[in-house]
């Protein structure tokens, strides 16, 4: 046995050897001059943008290289080190010379669509990527390039290219790779999700690109669990990856891991430029800052998400909270007005929301001598949205209920007739209501019975009293009048 695994393992060594050797006789290695003007030209490039494009411009015309930049191969060469060092403007510069040389060259015409791929040209990296395929129909890699390119400008087509890559290389799993990302890209999760299974299957894992989209389909599926635990196998090989900070942090969101998601969010909002975060990511912050109690930070995020996607239902209604948290009611409703407009124009729902955040914010008042005109102001706010869904929706006891509720902040020591009213036109609006709104029955009755009690008229008082007793015999407040009514009577 030993004998035949260092057989197999010479075998497997002088074959890798042989492919090195291969590869080797097939690279072009440019001359030495020419190799420094490159790498001269890419350190340039990376604290000088400007000073790197002249300096290539430079390299072009400069008679020392002329000779050698005539060679096809050489021009191949210099455009892959530019290529990879993500110079693509250059790279498809010298992609688009060796294609003039020699367009029967599939590693110059390769050259030229992978660089033209990389700067958005998807119409010319297309082109070039058909004619790669007519030039070496044996190259997977080709296929595999032209139906990424296609799968932004007509996905349709891209996969009958890879369809015809199945044809061709029936057993090859990168093909469901492909078949993924254009129906992710296509936002086809479950056929994403298809494809992607089949690749896993068949290649022990896959890439790290297959595999952070797929992390981010399983929290499309709402599988959190699975998404967070693909994220955390994979981010330690690419620990700067905005996909993978971004879904660690979306997932532990969703899983309510308060604790993890703040450590996530702190490392993320750190990580990249401002331009590169999206309304979800601020939305989210916004969420979380809710949970550890933050306004001022649940405020600014829910701004920032607003600012970026201005209908983002999510943060208009969160920003609505925390502005109703600090008391801005004016603001509060306002920015609910804007997502009711979004959700559910002129309903009654949203009428009822907005003039209970008046009345939260005219609540949380209460004591504030200095802030009685603001309450007042917030009252009489209010009280307009629950006449108007009173008028509404005539059927339904809520809008006078919380006219009652909303008047009774000024003076809740005293009787209010049109508080009186309005809880006795709810009581009438609940007369069809089964015995699970007796907890609003009791609150209009014991209302009723307070203010005869205050008018001295004991006879309505004890009566009403009694009609809320009925519904509850412990209810304390009801009691209590009673018993002073009982003690006024000696």
């Amino acid at each position: 046995m030993k004998k035949i695994r260092t057989t197999l393992f010479a075998t497997s060594l002088a074959f890798a050897l042989t492919s090195v050797n291969a590869n080797a006789q097939d690279a072009y290695t440019l001359t030495p001059l020419t190799q420094e003007a490159v790498e001269n030209i890419i350190k340039l490039s990376k604290n000088d943008d400007l000073a790197g494009q002249n300096e290539f411009f430079s390299f072009l015309e400069d008679k020392k290289y002329r000779k050698e930049l005539k060679k096809t191969k050489a021009l191949i060469a210099a455009g892959q080190q530019f290529l990879k060092a993500g110079l693509y403007q250059q790279a498809a510069e010298l992609g688009r010379l060796a294609y003039e040389q020699d367009g029967s060259n599939f590693d110059a015409v390769m050259l030229y669509g992978d660089a033209t791929y990389e700067m958005k040209n998807y119409g010319e990296a297309s082109a070039k990527y058909e004619e790669a395929i007519n030039l070496k129909p044996e190259s997977k890699e080709a296929y595999l390039k032209s139906a990424n390119v296609y799968k932004y400008i007509n996905p349709e087509y891209a996969l009958e290219i890879l369809d015809k890559f199945k044809k061709k290389f029936p057993n090859d799993p990168d093909v469901n790779k492909s078949i993924g990302a254009i129906y992710y890209y296509q936002n086809k999760i479950k056929e994403a999700k298809a494809a992607y299974d089949t690749y896993f299957e068949a290649s022990n894992g896959g890439d790290i690109e297959a595999q952070e989209q797929y992390a981010i389909i399983l929290f499309a599926e709402k599988d959190y669990q699975a998404s967070l635990d693909k994220v955390n196998s994979i981010i330690d090989k690419n620990p700067q990856a905005l996909s993978l900070n971004r879904m660690k942090f979306y997932n532990q969101m969703e899983l309510m891991q308060i604790q993890g998601a703040k450590e996530s969010s702190d490392k993320f909002f750190k990580m990249f430029e401002e331009s590169q975060y999206n309304a979800t990511d601020y939305k989210y912050l916004g969420q979380l800052a809710e949970m550890i109690s933050d306004t001022a930070l649940m405020i600014n995020s829910f701004e920032h998400a607003i600012k970026l996607d201005s209908s983002n239902t999510d943060a208009l209604r969160g920003l609505s909270d925390a502005y109703e948290k600090i008391g801005e009611a004016d603001k509060a409703v306002e920015t609910y007005k804007k997502f009711i407009e979004l959700t559910d124009p002129g309903s009654a729902n949203g009428i009822l929301k907005e003039g209970k955040i008046y009345y939260s914010c005219a609540a949380a008042l209460d004591g504030k001598d200095d802030k009685v005109d603001l309450k007042k102001r917030y009252v009489e706010e209010g009280d307009k949205y629950f006449k108007k869904l009173e008028d509404l929706a005539q059927e339904s006891y809520l809008g006078p209920f919380w006219r009652a509720r909303i008047q009774t902040i000024m003076d809740p020591n005293n009787p209010i007739e049109s508080v009186k009213e309005c809880y006795d036109r709810a009581y009438e609006r609940l007369a069809n209501k089964d015995e699970s709104y007796n907890t609003e029955r009791k609150e209009c009755l014991v209302y009723t019975a307070f203010y005869y009690f205050k008018k001295d008229d004991y006879t309505n008082a004890e009566d009403y009293c009694n009609k809320v007793l009925a519904l509850d015999p412990e209810h304390g407040l009801a009691k209590s009048i009673i018993n002073a009514i009982g003690q006024l009577k000696k």
